[in-house]
């Protein structure tokens, strides 16, 4: 029904239109109703067409503009598409999404859009870092409860390190990617970042109370609330760049944190003579 109200609206209009550039109607009409301009010859046109011509345009105008709403109400009562979520919504003809007032949100599990992917992939190797200083550098000195390298990897002026190298390689880069992640907070991803902030400042305290039982219980808090950001992210970017928090992580990441260790310590060493030798 609305296919055929539609077709039969925008003929009147045309069939209008064909009419109005016949010879001699263009001349008998007033200026203000002259809606084109016509290069053939003006011949004398009948006193009945140039009567009928401001109710024609009046008709034909009328036409075109029921035609438009037709269109619109039709494509807003159709089914809606097979899709889900905001790309479901993408896909909606415009009167449609127009007039459903629906806000294009990411359904949880959607894939995440390339300019995502592409921070992730440019942040992940510090993130990654950030997650190895986390277990094998500050875990082991609190369990050990030694408040020196506690110290010296939360970042303490005592100890010359002004800023923990868990907020340069792991806190920094996660908060980077909140903003670049429009659905960030519907994810879940700003809750998780925000608590592994409250919990590294909550283990800065334990440390300074030499409450070790306090701070390995922050420490907990905050691996689990990084297993959920990365989890998510390995699940829904276009691979997986992450080796994810979990149980195993010291069986699979030691051996590289450890190479790391001596490449930084070697190529520090290689400075020094450097320099010595200049």
């Amino acid at each position: 029904i609305c296919a055929r109200v539609h077709s039969s609206l925008w003929g009147v209009g045309f069939n209008f239109r064909r009419w109005l550039l016949q010879p001699g109607v263009l001349s008998r009409m007033p200026p203000s109703l002259l809606v084109a301009a016509s290069s053939r010859s003006r011949r004398d046109g009948s006193i009945a067409a140039r009567r009928a011509a401001p109710a024609l345009v009046v008709v034909a105008a009328g036409a075109f503009a029921i035609a438009a709403l037709v269109t619109g109400a039709c494509f807003a009562a159709a089914p809606p598409p097979a899709a889900e979520g905001r790309r479901a919504l993408i896909f909606m003809p415009a009167a449609a999404w127009a007039l459903s007032g629906a806000v294009a949100r990411a359904d949880p599990g959607d894939p995440l859009p390339p300019p995502v992917n592409k921070d992730i992939k440019s942040y992940a190797d510090k993130i990654q870092e950030g997650i190895d200083s986390l277990y094998f550098e500050l875990k082991p000195a609190l369990v050990k409860e030694d408040i020196m390298t506690a110290r010296q990897y939360l970042g303490s002026a005592m100890m010359g390190s002004h800023v923990s190298p868990l907020q340069t390689k792991m806190l920094i880069p996660m908060e980077n990617l909140l903003s670049s992640n429009i659905d960030s907070e519907e994810d879940g991803w700003v809750k998780a970042v925000r608590k592994i902030s409250t919990d590294v400042d909550d283990i800065k305290e334990f440390v300074a109370t030499t409450d070790w039982k306090g701070a390995r219980s922050s420490w907990e808090s905050a691996r689990a609330n990084a297993l959920k950001v990365i989890t998510d992210m390995n699940a829904r970017a276009d691979k997986v760049y992450f080796v994810a928090p979990d149980d195993d992580y010291e069986q699979k990441r030691y051996d590289v944190w450890l190479q790391r260790r001596k490449d930084e310590l070697s190529e520090r060493n290689n400075k020094g003579t450097l320099a010595v030798m200049r």
